[in-house]
C-alpha cells in the first residue's frame, strides 16, 4: 500500500530564500509546478511530496548547484520548522527533541523518521515511503543536512555525526557532503540516517520549556488529526484506476462514476490531501511501470498498454519525464 505523502506550505519559505539567495525567481519556478502566492499564505495547505520533491531537483539545476539541496540544509535552524520547531527546541533533553521529532515529522513532510539506538551508538533514521524515492536526492540530502544543523544547534557542544548514510547512489564528486557533515559519508545504503555517539541523547537544552512545550504539542496534535487518513480514500480510487488502466476508462469523470460521486466531488475530496485525481492516476503509473519493466515476459508495448496509454510514444515521453531515462533503457540496466 502506497502512502500518500504531502508537505506542508510553511515548509516553502527555506527553499524560496534558497532560491532568492541564488538570484532565481522563485516565484516563477514554483509556478511551474502549480504552486501560487495564495497557497503560500495558507498555512493549512498542503502539496503531493514528489512535486515538492521535484521542485528540489528543478532549483538544483536552475541555480547551477548540484548541492543545493545540502547547502539548504546546512542553514537550518529550529524555528524555520513551524510549531514542530519550536517544541523540539522546548525539550528538557536531545533525545526528548528527537523522539517529538520522529513522532511528528508527518505534520510538516510526511516521511518517516525514528530514533534507532543500540549500546553506545545512536541513529536517526529517514525514509521517504514512495515510489521511486532513491531519485529525490535534493529533497533528501536536504532533510539530513538540516536534521545535523538542527541538533547542532540544540547541542551543548561542538558537535557532528559520526557517519551519514544515504540511500541513493552517489554524486559525481561527494567531498561537500563530507565537508558538510564532517564525517565519512555513505551512499547505496539500506536507509537514510545520522550516527552518532549515544551520550549525545542526555544533553540537557538551554532553549527548555516545559509550560510552552505543552502548549505546542496541543496545536501539533490538532493539526495531526486535522490532516486525511494517509491511506483510506486514495488507496480506494488506486485499486479502482489499476483495475481500469487496461480497458481505458480512467479519466475523472469515468472514476467518480464508479465511485458514485461526481467528478466535482472527487476533485474536491482529493483537495483534501493536497493533491489531484491526475496526480493520482500518474503517480499510479509511475509505479506500476517500474515494476512492469523489471518482467522479462512483458514487452514495452504489452507495459504501455497495460498502463493506458494509446501507443508506445506517449508511454515513453511520460517515463522519461518521471525517470530521466527511456523504457529501454530502465529495462536494460535491471534486467542485466
Amino acid at each position: 500500500m502506497h502512502r500518500t505523502l504531502t508537505v506542508q506550505s510553511s515548509v516553502f519559505g527555506r527553499l524560496i530564500n534558497g532560491l532568492t539567495a541564488a538570484n532565481v525567481d522563485a516565484h516563477a519556478l514554483l509556478r511551474e509546478f502549480g504552486i501560487d502566492r495564495e497557497f503560500l499564505d495558507d498555512p493549512e495547505a498542503r502539496i503531493l511530496f514528489r512535486k515538492y520533491a521535484a521542485m528540489f531537483e528543478m532549483a538544483a539545476k536552475r541555480c547551477d548547484d548540484d548541492c543545493f539541496g545540502l547547502h539548504l540544509g546546512a542553514k537550518a535552524e529550529p524555528q524555520m520548522f513551524d510549531a514542530l520547531g519550536y517544541a523540539v527546541m522546548s525539550c528538557a533533553t536531545m533525545q526528548a527533541a528527537l523522539h517529538i521529532a520522529c513522532r511528528y515529522t508527518r505534520v510538516l513532510y510526511g516521511d518517516e523518521m525514528r530514533l534507532h539506538v543500540e549500546g553506545d551508538t545512536a541513529q536517526l533514521r529517514f525514509r521517504i515511503l514512495c515510489p521511486n524515492a532513491k531519485s529525490y536526492r535534493q529533497a533528501t540530502e536536504d532533510k539530513g543536512a538540516h536534521l545535523q544543523s538542527i541538533v547542532q544547534s540544540l547541542a551543548r557542544t561542538e558537535w557532528h555525526p559520526r557517519e551519514v548514510r544515504f540511500e541513493h547512489s552517489a554524486p559525481g564528486c561527494s567531498e561537500e557532503h563530507r565537508r558538510i557533515f564532517r564525517c565519512p559519508v555513505l551512499f547505496d545504503q539500506e536507509f537514510n540516517a545520522l550516527t552518532f555517539d549515544v551520550a549525545l541523547l542526555e544533553d540537557k537544552l538551554a532553549t527548555a520549556d516545559d509550560r510552552l512545550l505543552g502548549i505546542l504539542i496541543r496545536l501539533i496534535e490538532r493539526t495531526l488529526h486535522g490532516l486525511p487518513d494517509a491511506d483510506e480514500f486514495p488507496h480506494t480510487v488506486r485499486q479502482l484506476v489499476v483495475e481500469n488502466l487496461p480497458h481505458g476508462n480512467i479519466t475523472s469523470r469515468d472514476t467518480a462514476r464508479q465511485l458514485g460521486m461526481s467528478a466535482r466531488t472527487l476533485q474536491r475530496r482529493f483537495a483534501e490531501y493536497g493533491m489531484t485525481y491526475h496526480d493520482l492516476l500518474d503517480e499510479t503509473r509511475h509505479a506500476l511501470s517500474l515494476n512492469y519493466l523489471r518482467q522479462p515476459r512483458l514487452t514495452i508495448s504489452k507495459t504501455a498498454f497495460l498502463l493506458g496509454y494509446a501507443d508506445v510514444s506517449a508511454f515513453s515521453r511520460a517515463f522519461v519525464r518521471w525517470t530521466g531515462r527511456t523504457p529501454g533503457e530502465y529495462r536494460r540496466e535491471n534486467l542485466s
